[in-house]
C-alpha cells in the first residue's frame, strides 16, 4: 500500500498506475458507488508491497549493505507522518462530533493502530455483537497493520535463509511457503472467516507472491505478444474480481487468488514497452492517483465515517463528495507532510526522526488509553443526563437476566427460569436468542393470563440449529445438546415457542452484522449465498427431531439503525437530531428474507406453525417508529423491544398463542420437569 522510498530502485511509473487500480475500487466500494468487490484492491496493494519490499531487503542483504536502521528509517519516513496526521484529525473529530461511547471505542482502535495491531483489535471486535462499522474511524488501518507485521518478519526470515540456506534453494523455499500460505488461507476461511480476513498468517502469502516475483525477476517476459497477453489477463482478473466477488463471497479463501494473480501479472509484464496496459498504467492521471494512494487510503475512510455518522449510509452524491474531500486532503497531506519528511527537508537526522516517531506513537497510545478508560469523556456534553437516560437500557430491559442469558451447563443443572402462572407445572418452552428474551415478558404475561407456565431456554446469539456451523467468530453458547436432552426427558413440554433474529439466522447480514458463512454437510462453497439453505436445513432437522412437539415460530421484530437509540443519540450529538423511524418498506424487505423459509417449514411439517404479526403490531402504514406517542422508547436497541413497550403487545401475543398454549393446559397439573 505504501511506496518504498528507496533510492536504489529503478522507478516504474506502471507500478504507480497499478496502485491506482488498487485504490480506486476500494474508494468506490466504501463510498457505495457501485463496485461490490472493490475491497479486493487491498489485496493488490499487498502484492505490490511484497514485490517492492522483497527487492529492497533481499537485494541489500545479498550485497551485504542491508541495515535494519536504514530500513526502518525509510519505513518511518514513508508511513508515519501521514498516519500521525490522520490519527490526530480523527481524534479531534471524535472528541468534537462523536458520542462518548464511540469515542471510547475509537480510543481502543487508536492505540492499537498506533502500535500497528489494528488487525487484532478489529478481529476481536467483530462477530455477532459487532457495532456498525461506519462508526469506526480507523477500521481501515487493519491492512496497514498486516503490512507492518510483514515488514518485521521478512528481514528476519531473509537473514536466516541467507545465513543458513544455499542460495539456489531460497526461491524454492519461498515458493513452497507461499503455496502453503495459500492453502492455510483457504482452510482458515472455512474455519474462522474473521481470522482469515484480518490476521497475517492467512494474508502473508499475498505479499509472498510479490516476493517470489521479485526474486524471479521480470526479465523472462521477452516478447510483446507474451507481455500483452499477461497484462491484459492481469487487468481482466482485477476488474472481474471487483464484480464477481462481493460481501457474500467467502473471502479471502480461494477467491482472493483472482486479484492477487492479476496484480502479479501486471507487475511481471507491465513494464514491457508498447503494450496496451503499459500505456494505460503510465497515463498521467493514473500515475498521479497512484502516488496519492497511501494518503487517499488513510483519509477516505475517516471522511466517509464523518459524513455518515448519525445519518443514513453513505452513497450517491454524498459518496462522491466524500471521495472529493478525501482527494483534497490526500494531496495536501502528500505535499505538506509526506514529501518534506521523506525527502529530509524536515527531521533530516535519524535520531530526531526516531525520537519523533517514538514520541508520536507514545502520545497516540496514551491518548487512546485515556479515551478508552475515560469512557469517551461523557462530561463534555451539557445534555449528558438526558442522553444517558435514553441509553439506560437497563431500565427498559428485563431485569431477570438470569432467565435469558443461559450458559453451557445451566440447563443440565436445572438453572433456568419457569415463568408464567405460578404453582403450575410448565407445559411449553420458549427457546431462542436475545430476541426471544426481549419477547419473554409479554409471552409469559400472556401465559399467566391463560393459566399456564413455561420454561425459558434462551441466550444471546443462540438458536438451536442442529447440523449447522458458523465459519466465522461464534460467540453463542452451544446449548443444543442440553436443550435436546431436556426436551427428551420432559415429554409434558407439548409446545415449543421459537423466537430469534431470523434475518441474521437466514442471511448473517443485518444492520450490525457484516456477514459470516453458515455451513452444513451439504455446503457447496457458495459463501453467504448458502446461508438461507443452511437455515432451512437446520430448522427441518430440528422439527423432525421432535415430531410429537408443536413448534410455533414467531415473526421477528423490525430492526435497523433507525431503531437503535445509540444511533439516534449519535445524530443528536453530531447534528442536533437523529434518525427515529424505519420505513415500513424496509421492515417488509427484512421479513421477506426469512418468512418464505418459515412458511415453507410450516407447510411441510404438520407440527409447525408460523405466526406473522409483529411487524403489523409495531409499524404503521408508513414507518416503524422508535418512539411511541408519548415519547417512550419502543426499542432498547436496534433489534430488541423495550420491556415497557413489549408488554403492550401482551394482548396480541395472548390471542396468537392461546390455541397452542391452551392445547397444553390439560397437562399443566403434572409434576415439575426433570433436569437432564
Amino acid at each position: 500500500m505504501s511506496g518504498t522510498g528507496h533510492p536504489g530502485l529503478t522507478y516504474r511509473a506502471d507500478i504507480d498506475g497499478l496502485r491506482s487500480l488498487a485504490i480506486i475500487p476500494v474508494l468506490l466500494f466504501h463510498a457505495n458507488l457501485g463496485v461490490p468487490g472493490g475491497f479486493v484492491g487491498v489485496d493488490v496493494f499487498f502484492v505490490i508491497s511484497g514485490f517492492l519490499i522483497t527487492r529492497i531487503i533481499f537485494g541489500e542483504m545479498t550485497a551485504g549493505t542491508f541495515s535494519y536502521a536504514d530500513f526502518y528509517e525509510r519505513r518511518i519516513r514513508r508511513l508515519l507522518p501521514a498516519a500521525f496526521v490522520v490519527f490526530l484529525a480523527s481524534a479531534i473529530y471524535a472528541l468534537l462530533a462523536m458520542a462518548w461511547f464511540d469515542v471510547a471505542s475509537f480510543g481502543r482502535s487508536l492505540f492499537s493502530a498506533a502500535l500497528y495491531l489494528a488487525n487484532f483489535n478489529f478481529y476481536w471486535d467483530t462477530g455477532y455483537f459487532s457495532d456498525d462499522a461506519t462508526t469506526m474511524l480507523l477500521l481501515h488501518t487493519w491492512s496497514l497493520a498486516v503490512e507492518e507485521q510483514f515488514y518485521i518478519v521478512v528481514p528476519i526470515l531473509f537473514a536466516l535463509l541467507i545465513r543458513w540456506i544455499p542460495r539456489r534453494l531460497i526461491l524454492p523455499i519461498l515458493i513452497a511457503m507461499t503455496i502453503a500460505g495459500f492453502v492455510l488461507c483457504v482452510v482458515l476461511t472455512n474455519v474462522s472467516l474473521m481470522a482469515a480476513y484480518f490476521l497475517l498468517p492467512a494474508r502473508a502469502w499475498e505479499l509472498g507472491v510479490g516476493g517470489v516475483l521479485a526474486l524471479t525477476g521480470t526479465g523472462w517476459v521477452r516478447s510483446r505478444p507474451v507481455a500483452e497477453a499477461i497484462t491484459l489477463a492481469g487487468a481482466g482478473l482485477i476488474l472481474a474480481s471487483c464484480y464477481v466477488i462481493d460481501e457474500a463471497t467467502p473471502f479471502p479463501g480461494s477467491y482472493v487468488a483472482m486479484p492477487v494473480l492479476g496484480a502479479a501479472a501486471l507487475l511481471a509484464a507491465g513494464h514491457y514497452p508498447g503494450t496496451i496496459m503499459h500505456r494505460v498504467l503510465r497515463l498521467s492521471p493514473l500515475v498521479w492517483i497512484g502516488k496519492l494512494s497511501y494518503s487517499l487510503y488513510l483519509w477516505h475512510w475517516p471522511v466517509i465515517v464523518a459524513l455518515s455518522y448519525g445519518r443514513e449510509e453513505i452513497g450517491g452524491w454524498r459518496g462522491a463528495i466524500a471521495l472529493l474531500i478525501s482527494l483534497v486532503l490526500a494531496y495536501a497531506s502528500l505535499q505538506l507532510v509526506e514529501t518534506p519528511v521523506r525527502r529530509k527537508r524536515v527531521l533530516a537526522g535519524r535520531k530526531p526522526l526516531f525520537l519523533a516517531a517514538a514520541g508520536g506513537t507514545a502520545l497516540f497510545v496514551a491518548a487512546g488509553f485515556a479515551m478508552y478508560l475515560g469512557g469517551g469523556f461523557p462530561q463534555r456534553f451539557d445534555n449528558r443526563q438526558e442522553l444517558e437516560a435514553l441509553l439506560d437500557t437497563q431500565s427498559r430491559s428485563d431485569l431477570r437476566g438470569e432467565c435469558y442469558n443461559l450458559e453451557e451447563g445451566d440447563i443440565s443443572a436445572g438453572d433456568f427460569c419457569i415463568r408464567g402462572r405460578e404453582g403450575v407445572a410448565p407445559t411449553f418452552a420458549l427457546i431462542g436468542d436475545s430476541h426471544a428474551g426481549a419477547l419473554s415478558p409479554p409471552i409469559f404475561q400472556a401465559a399467566d393470563a391463560l393459566g399456564v407456565s413455561g420454561a425459558q431456554l434462551s441466550s444471546a446469539g443462540y438458536v438451536p440449529m442442529p447440523g449447522r456451523r458458523n465459519l466465522g467468530a461464534n460467540y453463542a453458547p452451544n446449548l443444543t445438546p442440553e436443550v435436546f436432552g431436556w426436551l427428551d426427558a420432559n415429554p409434558q413440554i407439548h409446545t415449543v415457542v421459537m423466537a430469534g433474529y431470523w434475518q441474521y439466522e437466514a442471511t448473517s447480514r443485518t444492520y450490525r452484522h457484516n456477514g459470516t458463512i453458515f455451513a452444513d454437510e451439504d455446503y457447496d462453497g457458495s459463501g453467504t449465498d448458502y446461508n438461507p439453505r443452511a437455515f432451512a436445513n437446520a430448522l427441518n432437522r430440528l422439527v423432525a427431531r421432535f415430531p410429537d412437539r408443536q413448534f410455533v415460530f414467531l415473526d421477528d421484530v423490525p430492526t435497523g439503525r433507525e431503531l437503535y437509540v445509540r444511533h439516534y443519540v449519535r445524530g443528536v450529538v453530531s447534528h442536533g437530531s437523529g434518525l427515529d423511524a424505519l420505513p415500513r418498506a424496509a421492515a417488509e424487505e427484512q421479513r421477506a428474507l426469512y418468512a418464505p423459509i418459515l412458511s415453507q417449514l410450516a407447510a411441510t411439517h404438520s407440527n409447525v406453525a408460523y405466526e406473522q404479526f409483529l411487524t403489523d403490531a409495531i409499524c404503521g402504514p408508513v414507518d416503524c417508529p422508535l418512539f411511541g406517542p408519548e415519547g417512550q422508547l419502543r426499542y432498547s436497541d436496534g433489534d430488541h423491544l423495550s420491556v415497557p413497550y413489549s408488554l403492550q403487545l401482551s394482548p396480541v401475543l395472548q390471542a396468537r398463542l392461546a390455541p397452542y398454549l391452551a392445547g397444553a393446559l390439560s397437562q399443566s397439573n403434572q409434576a415439575p420437569p426433570a433436569a437432564d
